[in-house]
């Protein structure tokens, strides 16, 4: 990365008292606001420094054809050149401020300069003398004003670690990147060095940027460079490859990162940066007993006792490994709520433990047919909390159940709520219903919740219940089988979005056979936005917004969910191999937006005309019409004998646009809010 370089400008300002003279005539008298009498400005060699020249006449009488003369030492020079009161073409430059008043309700004469000093070590006074025709000037001492620089050849290296912060297990690696940026470009450093220094860890490996040569390793390594890139802001990125020591009680290392050059620095404090590595406490659960020492039971337990210290529970149950594959815990009663402020459950321990002795999925099942009531695993861990890599089914509630009800306290941005890889409602092959109340219940203020990569079917209600708060939900198979080739439906609708929700993503999940909607968003519930999914024979709509039926067009839309296009024709041209859709989109803005609105359209192809939305063509933006005049969308490829339907996402953005029209992230500082699917046409 390139850095330009930016000095703050240093403020010159030349000033008259404004006071009664007791003498006829006119009294011009600079006096130095800034710097303060006496002192001297240290600057970058090289640096620029503005310089603003303020004139005031204590009066009595109008000064006359007032003139200010700005001496300027050897090798300094002026960069701003605009203002047409000033001679520029000799030295001493001369600006002429005509005749200066008494009164300054029309504000006294001002001038400003940008001062570009040399690449040199040096001491630079400039002086400003002012005259006028009116004479005597009844105190000609104080006409004369200077301001002294001292400049000094110097670098000014930054040292960036990102991230700041990392969390990993004992014995695991991070990747940290590290910049070394010299913020005075037009100086060469002759020499850099960057020091790595590990603590509770071991460096394993550098890859520098080139021009650097490394040596070392484990606790200090140290890259060299002898020069940089002539006008170059920047060294490039170290990747540093960071081992944490292998105890397993938790704790803290750290990467310190120091850079230093054979040219004096002109700001050394930030010279230096600091990743620090957390890591985790490993809880072992080694049995698949209920209750007891390494119970899953015992595991919950410890974590949360040791609550403000991150943890994880990992399965390291020696074998033999049952005869199905995998290890089931079956709990007599609810295992106790998560608690503790971090921690992770990960059935990809036991995998790696004992090998992948289930292809179609984990190796370890929460099984809670013995359980009379109570969720599988319960989440109140308020700053992170994450379920991996497990089969959960046979609850009487719901099999993941996220309660975190308060706000991470230190709102550490690493932290994640993630439900992820998880088999809900399903045994562990994927195939077999397993049934809870529902897979998901998210109800959480606090971190938004991540729902991903998940198999969540086979449940007797919805498969998501979204009730509170902020949720993603991506790439999940609901509703089908693992290997996505037969129905295996939950009881109601794929995914419920209550009232209470007030952001949502549903982004490339597949979501079929529901007896009821594909995706039920309730009134009340806001910026939900769903694309990019396959929907298909779910009994109600693939997108149902209120929860009855086709929703009528709106002709001003405001603050409710968006109009869904109407498609008025779609055929097929083979010379350039496309298909042309004609749509009709009618929408509004919303009240207090600052930016006007956008919208993605995201079209569909379906086998007959009531498809949900089974396959997902394209997505692109469409400038808003609010007039609903016709346009036509074109999409590549032959797809004659298809049913088309779409969706429109509006898009209003508070403050600024994202990168990319089709980059709508509702949790990213917009408003967005995807509509119904439109009518179906086929393709001619």
């Amino acid at each position: 990365m390139i850095r330009s370089l930016v000095v703050s400008g240093l403020l010159l300002s030349l000033a008259l008292l404004v006071a009664p003279a007791a003498w006829a005539d006119a009294d011009l008298q600079p006096i130095v606001n800034f710097p303060p009498a006496g002192s001297v400005i240290p600057l970058p060699a090289g640096s620029s420094s503005m310089i603003e020249l303020t004139l005031f006449n204590n009066g009595p009488d109008v000064a006359r054809n007032v003139m200010v003369r700005v001496e300027l030492p050897p090798g300094v020079t002026i960069q701003y050149q605009g203002d047409e009161r000033c001679d520029f073409t000799a030295v001493p430059i001369v600006c002429r401020a005509g005749d200066v008043p008494t009164d300054y309700q029309q504000g006294a004469p001002r001038f400003a300069f940008d001062l570009q000093f040399p690449l040199t070590d040096g001491r630079h006074t400039v002086v400003a003398t002012a005259t006028s025709d009116t004479t005597p000037d009844p105190k000609p001492e104080n006409n004369r004003i200077t301001a002294t620089y001292t400049t000094t050849v110097v670098v000014d290296l930054h040292v960036n670690s990102e991230p700041g912060l990392l969390r990993i297990d004992p014995g695991q690696t991070a990747a940290v990147r590290v910049s070394v940026n010299n913020f005075v470009p037009y100086i060469d450093p002759k020499e850099v060095r960057v020091r790595f220094d590990a603590e509770n860890g071991t460096i394993e490996k550098i890859e520098p940027p080139e021009g650097f040569t490394c040596t070392g390793g484990g606790a200090t390594a140290e890259c060299i460079a002898r020069t940089l890139e002539a006008g170059c802001a920047c060294s490039g990125i170290f990747t540093v490859t960071f081992r944490a020591s292998a105890d397993r009680s938790g704790g803290t290392a750290q990467l310190r990162t120091t850079a230093t050059s054979a040219v004096t620095d002109y700001i050394e404090q930030n010279n230096r940066a600091t990743t620090e590595i957390q890591r985790r406490r490993v809880i072992a659960v080694t049995t698949t007993a209920d209750a007891g020492a390494g119970s899953l039971r015992a595991a919950i337990n410890e974590a949360n006792q040791v609550s403000s210290t991150p943890s994880k529970i990992a399965f390291e149950i020696l074998g033999p490994v049952p005869a199905e594959g995998w290890f089931t815990i079956a709990p007599a009663s609810p295992l106790p709520p998560l608690t503790a402020e971090r921690v992770t459950i990960d059935g990809a321990t036991q995998t790696a433990l004992t090998g992948d002795t289930n292809p179609l999925g984990p190796e370890i099942a929460l099984d809670g047919r013995f359980t009379s009531a109570g969720h599988g695993l319960e989440l109140r861990s308020l700053c992170e909390a994450k379920v991996e890599h497990l089969a959960i089914g046979n609850f009487r509630d719901h099999a993941i159940a996220g309660l975190s009800d308060a706000i991470c306290r230190d709102g550490s941005v690493i932290d994640q709520h993630l439900i992820a890889h998880d088999f809900l409602g399903v045994d562990p092959t994927g195939k077999v219903a397993w049934p809870n109340l529902r897979g998901v219940l998210l109800s959480s203020i606090g971190a938004g919740y991540s729902v991903t990569a998940n198999v969540i079917s086979g449940n007797e209600r919805s498969g998501i219940w979204a009730d509170r708060g902020a949720v993603r939900i991506s790439e999940n198979l609901i509703g089908i089988t693992a290997d996505g080739n037969a129905a295996l439906p939950n009881g109601a609708s794929g995914i419920y979005i209550a009232p209470r929700v007030g952001f949502a993503e549903v982004l490339r999940n597949t979501i079929a056979f529901h007896p009821q909607m594909g995706v039920a968003i309730a009134r009340g519930a806001d910026q939900i936005e769903v694309r990019e999914n396959a929907m298909h024979d779910n009994a109600g709509l693939g997108i149902d917004w209120e929860l009855d039926g086709v929703t009528p067009q709106r002709n001003d839309e405001g603050l409710e969910p968006s109009n869904a296009p109407i498609l008025l024709s779609a055929r097929y041209e083979a010379e350039p191999n496309r298909t042309l859709v004609t749509v009709s989109l009618k929408t509004g803005p919303m009240n207090g937006a600052i930016f006007g609105p956008a919208a993605v359209l995201d079209f569909y192809a379906n086998d007959g005309p009531d498809g949900d939305g089974e396959h997902w063509l394209a997505g692109g933006s469409y400038t808003v019409n609010t007039n609903g005049d016709a346009f036509t969308y074109e999409l590549s490829g032959d797809l004659r004998g298809k049913w088309l339907n779409a969706t429109s996402t509006r898009i209003y953005f508070l403050f600024s646009r994202p990168p990319g029209s089709q980059s709508t992230n509702a949790l990213g500082g917009g408003f967005t809010r995807t509509s119904e699917l439109s009518n179906a046409v086929r393709v001619e």
